[in-house]
């Protein structure tokens, strides 16, 4: 088992943090001045819609990339003032990485795989053996060490990747879409594992995820939106505000208008305290909204059937049938 060697906790704080490209004579403004703090022990996830910054603020804050304006400190340290060189080994030292694909080296073994940062650092090969079974331990891979990255399913692939991100005892750990090539089984077993690591390590987490389920666990939610970080009630404020040219995750400023004016009804208030406040209970009063249109609307179109049926079977101008007229004619 992972012995409780935790690291040195630390604020790291995000400031103004702006990230340009420029292509073929025009600037794509990414991420427009994110201000962040991430106390130690946080555990954070970070959704939006594909293009949002997401990966691109993941990059900067694990100093594979730099800002085109701002900084980020971890403590008093700005870490964007580094030498190229000190960049490197503050990197290796303080940050862990994982990705949606694991990044395994085909040609080692797990053990080898996990023990390799700290080989870069260049620790002694017992030394790093050790803890990379002690990791393994902790992942659930006691006994997969010997085996390499192709004799391995995709879940024991990430828990393997997760061994090697923890192995210079980071002080944060940096996860995009660490879940997203896996079954929700095998995603809700790294899940537990973070937690774990969170609490017994005292580790930051942030994970960028499209998965509602496992970023709505995470104890602090944000949402990359127009190149900013937003909190769920900053984004439903914004996103639901009267602009009519406002797009939003599940439709646009009609719908949520329509949620609005149902859900006020259902309660039988209108303060804002009957407002949808997230963009899931927004979708789901909509819904329930159309749905009960639908009925209502389903319901009428049988009453009027009915009665325009009613009103014809008793017209007096309406033609006798061919059996009632047959009977008839005997009398004529």
């Amino acid at each position: 088992m992972i012995k409780a060697d935790k690291s040195t906790p630390v604020e790291i704080r995000v400031e103004g943090l702006k990230k340009e490209f420029f292509h073929e004579g025009r600037t794509l403004e990414v991420l427009k001045g994110i201000d962040l703090v991430l106390e130690p022990a946080a555990m954070v996830s970070i959704r939006g819609r594909s293009g949002a910054g997401k990966s691109t603020f993941m990059h900067l804050l694990a100093t594979l990339d730099k800002p085109t304006s701002g900084r980020i400190l971890f403590g008093n340290q700005d870490i964007f003032a580094l030498t190229p060189s000190q960049l490197a080994r503050f990197r290796n030292e303080h940050i862990g990485l994982m990705f949606q694909f694991h990044h395994l080296l085909s040609e080692f073994t797990a053990i080898e795989n996990v023990m390799m940062p700290a080989l870069i650092h260049r620790e002694s090969h017992a030394q790093a053996k050790a803890r990379a079974q002690e990791l393994l331990e902790r992942v659930g891979l006691a006994n997969r060490g010997s085996h390499k990255p192709g004799e391995l399913s995709g879940g024991e692939q990430q828990r393997v990747a997760l061994a090697r991100a923890l192995m210079m005892k980071p002080s944060i750990l940096l996860a995009d879409e660490p879940t997203g090539n896996l079954d929700q089984k095998t995603g809700s077993g790294i899940h537990q594992l973070f937690n774990e690591l969170n609490q017994t390590l005292g580790l930051t987490v942030v994970i960028v995820t499209h998965d509602e389920i496992l970023a709505r666990r995470m104890p602090t939610r944000l949402i990359m939106a127009d190149g900013r970080l937003l909190t769920d009630a900053q984004y439903a404020e914004l996103y639901t505000s009267e602009d009519k040219n406002v797009k939003i995750e599940h439709g646009n400023s009609a719908l949520i208008e329509q949620a609005t004016a149902y859900k006020c009804d259902e309660q039988g208030a209108s303060d804002e305290t009957a407002l949808p406040h997230s963009s899931q209970e927004i979708a789901t009063v909509a819904q329930k909204s159309a749905s009960d249109e639908k009925s209502a609307s389903s319901e009428t179109a049988r009453s009027n059937s009915s009665q325009e049926l009613h009103a014809v079977e008793n017209s007096p101008n309406l033609p006798q049938s061919t059996d009632s007229r047959q009977k008839e004619t005997p009398n004529a």
